[in-house]
């Protein structure tokens, strides 16, 4: 049974290797400025959320959003943790414009506007 699942790891690892070079090989993927990781372009990104059902991408991003809370600041001195916080600030709006974005294609009220109606 071990040799299997580390056979089917290695399919796995395989793959996502050779999926990883052909995004690199069309620029639409690159290293990360920071140790193990990688920047991927937008388009991509798009590509991939698109194909992801909503509740699977709730669950994600809430998995995310808490993430992203362990890297804030717990006080203003804390010089370290604020540093961290501008560093990860661009990918905190993204991530809320995203979250904005998933309740107003999921929940219709959201985007529903005022109608004015008419003095009588």
């Amino acid at each position: 049974d071990d040799d299997d699942d580390d056979a089917a790891a290695s399919e796995t690892y395989s793959a996502l290797d050779s999926s990883l070079e052909t995004l690199r090989g069309f620029s639409l993927l690159a290293q990360g400025s920071l140790p193990r990781t990688l920047d991927m372009h937008r388009l991509v990104q798009t590509v991939v959320q698109q194909g992801i059902p909503p509740e699977q991408q709730v669950h994600m991003l809430n998995r995310l959003l808490a993430a992203f809370a362990e890297l804030t600041p717990r006080g203003l001195g804390n010089a370290m943790a604020l540093q961290t916080a501008r560093v990860h600030k661009p990918h905190f709006q993204q991530v809320i414009q995203h979250c904005l974005r998933l309740v107003q294609a999921t929940v219709p009220s959201a985007t529903a506007q005022p109608t004015a109606t008419a003095a009588a």
